[in-house]
């Protein structure tokens, strides 16, 4: 399980609320990603000194071989999992993104 793309750059004016994280099992078990992490890495330095926002997979969501889930700045899109950071603005640079899933023991 990996992210599989940064949307960086939102097309909705001020909040980007389109911006997303794409989250892919490339494997070919289901994978039980409740309580995995997505967090914006927002400077230099190892993740716990550069945490931004960060997003917890909620119980129980579990990932298909093959499929992908995307995390919403502040959307809920149901037909890509329906998850969403809930944040009134932007999350990433528009210049790119850094991004980190880290499972449930970090």
């Amino acid at each position: 399980v990996f992210i599989s793309d940064i949307n960086y750059k939102g097309v909705k004016k001020g909040s980007e609320s389109d911006e997303y994280v794409e989250v892919t099992n490339d494997s070919k078990a289901t994978v039980d990603i409740s309580g995995y992490s997505v967090v914006d890495i927002n400077h230099h330095g190892t993740v716990k000194e550069t945490v931004g926002t960060t997003f917890v997979f909620p119980t129980p969501t579990e990932l298909t071989p093959g499929k992908t889930v995307k995390v919403y700045t502040n959307e809920i899109h149901k037909e890509s999992g329906g998850f969403t950071f809930k944040s009134g603005s932007a999350i990433w640079n528009n210049k790119g993104g850094n991004g980190v899933l880290m499972n449930r023991a970090g």
